[in-house]
């Protein structure tokens, strides 16, 4: 199985900053970075068994939603909104109600975030982007739980919900399971998922770009050059100054440190001598 992470993709370097992370895990839930080591292992469950006429998409963003759709597999059978939760107990699903079982009273009683309708609105979500180029596209949403200790009676749910001893299962009715899709569509499909979230990476570059209304340029000519450029080129000390990892602002500390110190030593000096 092929896997195509668009956050490795986008336009944005460098590690999630840790506002980012408090972020990301109000928008849905504060298991949501659980939820997230769950998706890591379904993946790596999933490759395991499928071969390379399956895509998995991971963190597709589309248009309208604060969240990224974490998984989408894309194959011969078809499309699959995929959710995966590290939640651990004993819960109902029937039709749309999601129930989490009492253990006081022993009764199940309804519980949020409501995982059923997560997931759905997730696949309304993509069927509304492909709407305009397949507009007859499938989409089936599947609600996986990873942990062993979690166990959910089904009532004829609105997502098929998979535990973790139904994951091989779910992959060999896969393989086993018709071509509905070509092979040109999965690759337009693909192709229209990992596009989704490069969208911000093109705004910069072309932000980036100089015209008649930046003075993006004309701020660093003002600038001057820096300590490097107005070395020689031809000396053997632009290569040292080259292998130092220090900016042009940390030599100038270094260099007031260095001054100031020297000061401190002449006045220590100059009072011994008075002393004496």
């Amino acid at each position: 199985m092929k896997v195509i992470d668009n956050r490795q993709t986008s336009g944005r370097t460098g590690p999630a900053s840790p506002l980012d992370n408090v972020l990301s895990s109000l928008r849905l839930s504060q298991d949501w970075d659980q939820d997230v080591q769950a998706q890591d292992m379904v993946v790596d469950s999933l490759g395991q068994v499928l071969d390379n006429n399956f895509v998995m998409v991971r963190n597709v963003k589309l248009d309208g939603l604060d969240v990224p759709i974490p998984l989408i597999l894309v194959g011969p059978p078809g499309l699959y909104v995929i959710y995966a939760s590290a939640l651990r107990g004993i819960y109902r699903a029937k039709g749309d109600v999601w129930e989490q079982m009492d253990d006081q009273q022993q009764v199940f009683k309804p519980v949020l975030p409501n995982m059923i309708s997560r997931v759905t609105l997730m696949s309304q979500a993509v069927e509304e982007f492909l709407k305009e180029d397949h507009p007859f596209m499938l989409v089936e949403p599947v609600l996986v739980f990873y942990d062993p200790g979690t166990h959910v009676d089904t009532i004829r749910p609105d997502v098929r919900i998979i535990l973790a001893d139904g994951l091989e299962r779910f992959c060999a009715g896969l393989l086993q399971s018709g071509s509905r899709l070509e092979r040109n569509t999965v690759q337009a499909l693909v192709d229209m998922f990992s596009h989704t979230s490069t969208g911000e990476a093109q705004e910069a570059a072309a932000i980036s770009e100089r015209d008649v209304f930046s003075f993006r340029d004309e701020e660093m000519e003002a600038k001057g050059p820096s300590l490097r450029d107005r070395l020689p080129s031809d000396e053997p000390i632009l290569s040292f100054f080259n292998n130092m990892p220090f900016t042009t602002r940390q030599w100038v500390v270094l260099l007031l440190m260095a001054g100031f110190n020297v000061v401190l030593i002449l006045a220590f000096l100059m009072l011994v001598l008075l002393n004496q």
